[in-house]
């Protein structure tokens, strides 16, 4: 196939999937997505495809070099291929699942050996740039290889989210629908319950790698188109594979947000290449999977627009639209945010607490005795620095693109004012670790706007490290595989003698205590006192059909922080220790049957409170490998 045509089929692939995200959230959000609302999903996205399809820019093709390859490129192309089939055979052979805070915890150490090999190798074909289009696949690949760790290690799932969107996403596979329905997260809702319910992959798998696979098979074909819409077409590849010096935490777990931050991301690199269409329905598309990224994605693509018509117009109609822009993407965003969080404009407030997520630097001190961490967390220190540094020249070498800068900069200033108003407003409906997180997610989109300017001055230096000498370009290739693999150990969560990230995942003994106490509880209403983990195992276990009606509106059956008010009993009883009176409050609130309390052996007082919570449960039983510990409380 060649590379006029793969192109074009990237584009309409894209497109395709754009449209289906488009029409599939206006149908659920009026109807359903049931078999009927799946078809008609299908015939407006493939209605809509054909009569837009001639308007998608074709652009130039990619041409390969024409050098035969050498001996040299058959050997880093097999040690490539040989190194990430190792790694991935190691990450296999890692899988777990046990309570783990970081999947560096059962990861073998030859792990990094071979992801640096693999690293190495590409790095080195890039250089000689004999095939393009294949390297861009192997690009691809190494990309799945990187974003993928914590889906393939964490048996179970990881993180918090994924388990509520997944829960969402069956019951919408089950029923049709989930209520209420809100605005947000439609677009990946019913992209994954179409692909699900068509080809029978379950929503499981779907949600594990949804983000970690689209990136890798997305963006190596925006960064070549960009790269050849300006001039650069070899180096762009190798600025492809060298942002990820930079850590990447959020194309590593599949959510709403991180989907959309990632077709953000690919709308803004095609309306820089000048594929104003496709870039259009990316940010729609962005719009329809979460406004916090969507919003930003489509004043972009508004400013650019104008940009593009500012010959019919006149100076004066120029400038009224171009305010208009600012100031609606200025207010778009606090206003979105007051809506998601369900407040009242009249609750703005003045407050400077917003200013505390700006604070970037790590937060640990040097540890001489590991040797082999000092490097990655050093280069921690420097990441903001060196992610500006780069952002600012690559900037400065965005030469004959004026209008692009722009409109990057009159985006990023909208941002930069919606986060100075967004911070005044407050977030009771969070709980207090995650109030500062739709501020910081405002920093993150703006990073993303400045990362075209990194891959420019990426390319720049790789197209002045190719003209070296042969040293010069080893010891390129050198530094490159050693910060991309020290990225790579920093985007992921760590214990080590630097950093506890303390978040614990899923485990199967969490899961068997859930089953041990449906078991217990036979045809009784119950309600259970548990951590995050063990009440997620319950969603995965059976979704959202337990709820109690209650004069505070629906209660979950387990204590999740969104499910109502049992999370802060059991907050109460593991702080505080055993109450009576949490018992008495719950069933005054629920009228349930049968209270159950679950204990963790990682909690930091687990012990003390295990033999405390003993003295006043009915009835106990603890997991087979002894790590989870359940209580009857009534």
């Amino acid at each position: 196939m060649d590379n006029k045509k793969t192109i074009t089929i990237e584009r309409y692939f894209l497109a395709g999937l754009s449209l289906v995200m488009i029409f599939g959230s206006l149908i659920y959000f009026f109807y359903q997505l049931n078999w009927s609302g799946v078809l008609l999903t299908l015939l407006f996205s493939a209605g809509a495809f054909y009569f837009i399809h001639p308007y998608l820019k074709k652009g130039e093709s990619i041409t390969n070099s024409r050098e035969i390859e050498t001996k040299t490129d058959y050997i880093l192309l097999v040690s490539f291929l040989i190194a990430s089939t190792a790694a991935w055979k190691f990450l296999i052979a890692a899988r777990s699942g046990a309570a783990l805070i970081s999947p560096w915890q059962t990861s073998s150490p030859w792990f990094f050996v071979a992801y640096a090999i693999a690293t190495f190798s590409l790095l080195a074909l890039l250089f000689r740039a004999k095939r393009n289009n294949r390297n861009g696949w192997l690009l691809g690949a190494h990309y799945a290889l990187s974003f993928s760790v914590a889906a393939v290690v964490y048996k179970l799932g990881y993180g918090f989210d994924p388990f509520i969107h997944q829960a969402s996403m069956e019951k919408i596979i089950n029923q049709g629908f989930i209520m209420p329905k809100t605005p947000i997260y439609l677009g990946e809702y019913s992209l994954v319950t179409i692909i699900s319910r068509l080809s029978s992959v379950s929503i499981y798998i779907l949600n594990k790698f949804l983000v970690p696979i689209s990136a890798a098979l997305l963006l190596p074909g925006a960064i070549k188109n960009l790269g050849a819409n300006r001039g650069r077409k070899t180096s762009v590849l190798i600025a492809g594979i060298l942002i990820l010096i930079f850590p990447f935490s959020f194309l590593i777990v599949s959510t709403p947000q991180n989907f959309a931050y990632l077709f953000l991301l690919l709308g803004l690199l095609y309306s820089l290449s000048g594929e104003r269409l496709l870039a259009l329905l990316l940010s729609l598309a962005t719009f329809t999977i979460h406004p916090i990224a969507g919003l930003p994605a489509l004043s972009f693509w508004a400013f650019r627009e104008l940009d593009y018509r500012y010959p019919l117009k006149n100076k004066k109609t120029y400038k009224r639209g171009r305010n208009f822009i600012f100031l609606g993407s200025l207010i778009s965003l606090p206003l979105a945010f007051a809506l998601i969080s369900g407040q009242s404009l009249l609750n703005l407030r003045l407050s400077l607490n917003g200013f505390n997520t700006l604070i970037f630097w790590p937060n640990h001190g040097a540890n001489l005795g590991a040797f082999y961490l000092n490097f990655p967390y050093l280069f921690s220190f420097l990441t903001w620095p060196a992610f500006i540094s780069l952002a600012v020249y690559g900037a400065f070498k965005w030469r004959n693109f004026e209008n692009e800068k722009l409109a990057t900069w009159r985006t990023i200033a909208s941002l930069i004012g919606a986060w100075m108003l967004t911070a005044s407003l407050s977030f009771d409906f969070l709980i207090d670790y995650e109030r500062a997180d739709y501020l910081k997610r405002l920093i993150l989109i703006i990073a993303l706007y400045l990362i075209p300017w990194v891959i420019s001055a990426l390319a720049e230096l790789a197209s002045k490290a190719r003209e070296q000498k042969l040293p010069g370009k080893i010891a390129f290739i050198l530094a490159g595989t050693l910060i991309i693999s020290s990225s790579l150990y920093l985007s992921y969560p760590r214990e080590d003698l630097f950093v506890n990230s303390r978040g614990y995942s899923v485990s199967e003994s969490d899961l068997e205590a859930v089953r041990l106490i449906d078991k217990d509880a036979g045809t009784n209403d119950y309600v259970v006192l548990a951590n995050q983990q063990t009440s997620v195992a319950a969603l995965k276990d059976s979704g959202f059909g337990h709820y109690f009606e209650t004069e505070v509106g629906p209660v979950f059956f387990y204590s999740i922080p969104t499910g109502g008010p049992l999370y802060q009993y059991y907050l109460s009883w593991v702080n505080e220790g055993p109450q009576e009176k949490v018992i008495e409050d719950i069933k005054k609130l629920t009228k349930v049957q049968r209270i159950y309390l679950v204990i963790n052996r990682y909690w930091h007082r687990s012990d003390r409170l295990i033999g405390e919570t003993r003295l006043k449960a009915l009835d106990s039983w603890v997991t087979d490998d002894q790590e989870v510990y359940i209580f009857r409380l009534n």
